[in-house]
């Protein structure tokens, strides 16, 4: 495992979260999706679209005991290809992030599954996040 991969936004669409109003940002709908995970597990919390890439826009992620990390891959849990996006956040954390103005907190490269996995001691972990795919 590397360094976290953050934000790989396109030069041409340096900021796909910006202006999001009403569920659209620059004509593509910003997304949501629920989070909850009852065991220690890798789970899909968004599928992927040949071709476009997911920014996270936004998310509240909380966890009881071990860690979760969320990552990136193909296949139905990302296990193939499998990156890193954050550290692990730790038990009994709530992670809120929504960056200034619906800025990007971090996206996949195009054609990848977003998924969390929790770790082996983790109990749940829920929440929610918001997304453009584009």
């Amino acid at each position: 495992m590397g360094a976290p991969a953050f934000a790989q936004v396109s030069p041409l669409n340096p900021d796909p979260c910006g202006g999001a109003t009403q569920g659209v940002s620059g004509g593509t709908a910003l997304k949501s999706a629920a989070i909850a995970i009852a065991s220690a597990t890798t789970t899909s919390i968004v599928a992927p679209v040949t071709g476009q890439q997911i920014a996270i826009c936004g998310i509240w992620l909380n966890s009881v005991g071990g860690t979760s990390t969320i990552e990136y891959g193909t296949g139905a849990t990302c296990g193939t290809g499998t990156t890193v996006m954050t550290g692990a956040l730790a038990a009994a954390t709530t992670l809120s992030i929504f960056p200034t103005r619906q800025s990007v907190f971090a996206s996949t490269p195009a054609s990848q599954r977003l998924c969390i996995l929790s770790g082996t001691s983790t109990s749940a972990t829920e929440g929610w996040i918001t997304y453009i795919q584009q």
